[in-house]
């Protein structure tokens, strides 16, 4: 069973979200998505973890998709983390007391790491693909100190991110449906680039402090988020965290030629937690 669903954020920005059901939940994945894109994007992994009994919610992050909000900007980092707080409660009136899972992609694994770091939530375990701890170019000096400038002085002044949909998957059809695809954009505000970059080094600095079992995966050929991020992320972590790296696949390892192992592998990770 599918739903579509709204509530209000802290700041009462209007929020559209979803939810898988399966007839049997076993589980629950709370799902938050990366910078430009939206959740229906992931209407395929979520019919996969429902055919193995486990349910997925997910939303459109302000400023993205059917949500409210400037595209491509928020406030402040910490109202981000108010809404996976949201994401986290709107799950507990549809599956309360069923073993949840958050899953974060590319931003949304920057959001996700810092919500299980600094929060510490009792949940079965996290799932992170494509992290934005680091990025996998160096962008221009000046465009990173006019961001940083324009932070300060008018957090809302937007860019285009100039982002490649070519360098999402191997999947021609993947990003040819991501260019056609009128709920995607490529706006990013100086407030958002900024603090998202700032939150990207505060995981890898406090990775010592994950209290969950953390799945962490990227694509080897990654172009846009460094997967080196991701293993400095998992060194620093510990034994709670697993690291697979995937070779050959580009960013959207969800959507890519290898997306059925990758969908198995983690279910069989997820089996094991639980």
């Amino acid at each position: 069973m599918n739903l579509d669903l709204k509530w209000d954020s802290k700041d009462g920005l209007k929020i559209y979200g979803r939810i898988w059901k399966p007839n049997t939940t076993k589980a629950i994945i709370c799902l938050v998505h990366g910078m430009g894109e939206h959740c229906s994007r992931y209407e395929h992994l979520a019919k996969f973890f429902n055919e193995n009994d486990i349910a997925v919610i997910a939303y459109d992050q302000r400023g993205h998709g059917k949500s409210g909000g400037k595209r491509g900007h928020t406030p402040s980092y910490a109202m981000l983390m108010y809404d996976i707080d949201k994401l986290l409660a709107e799950k507990d009136l549809h599956l309360p007391k069923i073993p949840t899972f958050l899953y974060g992609h590319s931003f949304g694994g920057n959001m996700v790491s810092n919500y299980i770091l600094a929060n510490q939530p009792k949940i079965k375990g996290a799932i992170i693909t494509g992290a934005l701890f680091k990025l996998a170019f160096e962008p221009p000096r000046f465009k990173v100190a006019l961001g940083k400038m324009m932070s300060n002085i008018y957090g809302g002044f937007t860019e285009r991110s100039k982002l490649n949909a070519d360098d999402l998957s191997h999947n021609k059809l993947i990003v040819q449906n991501y260019k056609k695809d009128v709920l995607v954009h490529d706006y990013v505000s100086a407030r958002m680039f900024v603090d998202m970059m700032n939150a990207g080094k505060w995981a890898l600095n406090n990775a010592n402090k994950l209290s969950i079992p953390t799945l962490v995966m990227h694509g080897a050929d990654d172009k846009i988020t460094n997967p080196t991020g991701s293993s400095e992320f998992v060194e620093k972590a510990g034994s709670l965290a697993t690291l697979k790296i995937w070779p050959n696949l580009l960013h959207e390892i969800h959507n890519e030629t290898a997306q059925n192992e990758v969908f198995n592998y983690t279910l069989s990770w997820i089996k094991n937690q639980l």
